[in-house]
């Protein structure tokens, strides 16, 4: 209880800073890794929160979204399947945060969003039919800023869950590409995406694994 406290607090000082640096014009539809201030950080210390768990990520749209909606995959035989999706959150906010916090995927993940007038939080577990308690991890994270598109998903975080020593872990852009992972025989590839609607939450389904 004590992390998701802290975690609402970060979010909400942290998406009031970005909403109040709103330009008057409408500027480009992107997501990014946020940039915390100097006082953001000094807070997260102050609760004695660690931010290695966190992935915080800004974006801007548009005031026509309706919804957003995070979507979780692991990859089978060389194509992703949904294996958490279609749960979206009502967002009419053109500016926020969304943040994810999670070690191994598998060991739990919350996820949670920050407008200025939405917000929202839901938590959830993978559960592989093996044991991977034992098993390394290797995990990618968007690391600059891309366009947005509605419908279109934008890929956030993947992660390979392996025996292996040696790891291979490609630009979250490769999640277009699920050949590649495949190619390298890990036990468990998962992906998280992003995908913000202009279609209200009653309109949306789990996300399709991607074309290519």
């Amino acid at each position: 209880m004590r992390i998701k406290r802290c975690l609402a607090l970060l979010l909400g000082a942290a998406a009031v800073l970005v909403l109040c640096s709103c330009a008057a014009n409408t500027p480009d539809m992107s997501i990014q890794p946020a940039q915390l201030t100097q006082e953001e950080s000094n807070l997260a210390k102050l609760l004695d929160v660690g931010l290695e768990p966190f992935r915080i990520f800004d974006f801007t749209v548009s005031d026509k979204v309706q919804s957003i909606q995070i979507n979780t995959y692991e990859l089978v035989d060389g194509q992703w399947e949904v294996v958490v999706g279609g749960g979206g959150q009502s967002f009419s906010d053109p500016k926020g945060r969304v943040a994810l916090s999670f070690g191994k995927l598998t060991e739990g993940v919350r996820v949670a969003f920050q407008g200025e007038t939405s917000s929202g939080a839901t938590s959830y577990t993978i559960n592989p039919e093996e044991d991977v308690s034992a098993m390394t991890c290797a995990t990618s994270s968007l690391a600059r800023s891309v366009p947005v598109a509605y419908e279109e998903e934008v890929p956030l975080v993947i992660q390979v869950v392996t025996t292996r020593n040696e790891i291979r872990s490609y630009d979250v852009e490769y999640f277009n590409k699920p050949e590649e992972y495949g190619k390298l025989g890990y036990e468990h590839v998962y992906a998280i995406t992003v995908l913000f609607s202009q279609r209200p939450v009653s309109e949306l389904s789990a996300g399709a694994p991607p074309e290519g």
